[in-house]
C-alpha cells in the first residue's frame, strides 16, 4: 500500500529499490534493522597479534575511506574521515594504526601525505572513490607521486564488501 504516492509512487520505489539493494531498501525504507544483521566487520574475525613480530621491514598498505566537512563544530553529525595503516606479509595482514577523524578535505590530504611520508615500504594508498572520495583522489593525485590506487566499490554496499569480500580473507 504506497502510503506517500506524491512522493513514492510505484515507478519511485523500484528506483530505490534497485539501487539500494534488498538490505539497504528494508533497513532505509521498510525501517527493518533486522536486515542489518550480519552485515558488519565481526569481531570475532579479528585476532590480536604481537607487535614485536611485526616486522619494520614489512610492505605498508593504507585504505582511506574519504570523508569531508568544512565545519566541523556545525556539521557534528557528518561522516568520518577513516584510514587503516596495514602491514602485511604473505597470510598476516596487521592494522598497525589509523585515524578517524571528522576534518576538512585540505587537513586529511595534509594528514595522508605525513603518514605516507613516515613509511619507506609504503606500497598503496588504496581511496575508496564513492562520492566524495573521487574528488580526493583526483586532489591526491594531482600533488604528489603517492602510490595510488582507486577503490570502486560497483555500488556494492558495505555489508557485501565486509561479508562477501573481506571475511574470507579472516
Amino acid at each position: 500500500k504506497l502510503t506517500w504516492p506524491e512522493k513514492f509512487n510505484a515507478k519511485r520505489i523500484a528506483q530505490v529499490y534497485r539501487k539500494s539493494g534488498q538490505k539497504g531498501f528494508a533497513r532505509m525504507y521498510l525501517l527493518d534493522l533486522t536486515a542489518a544483521e550480519g552485515t558488519r566487520l565481526k569481531a570475532d574475525w579479528l585476532h590480536k597479534y604481537p607487535l614485536e613480530r611485526v616486522g619494520l621491514d614489512w610492505p605498508v598498505y593504507i585504505g582511506i575511506d574519504y570523508a569531508s566537512t568544512g565545519d566541523v563544530v556545525r556539521d557534528r553529525d557528518r561522516d568520518y574521515f577513516g584510514l587503516a595503516i596495514v602491514k602485511a606479509i604473505p597470510g598476516i595482514a596487521v592494522v598497525v594504526d589509523g585515524v578517524r577523524e571528522q576534518m576538512s578535505r585540505g587537513a586529511a590530504e595534509k594528514k595522508v601525505r605525513a603518514i605516507a611520508s613516515m613509511y619507506p615500504t609504503l606500497k598503496a594508498i588504496g581511496v575508496e572513490m564513492e562520492g566524495k572520495g573521487e574528488e580526493f583522489y583526483g586532489q591526491l593525485a594531482t600533488t604528489g607521486t603517492l602510490p595510488l590506487v582507486p577503490m570502486r566499490t560497483r555500488g556494492k554496499s558495505k555489508g557485501f564488501r565486509f561479508e562477501d569480500v573481506m571475511a574470507k580473507h579472516f
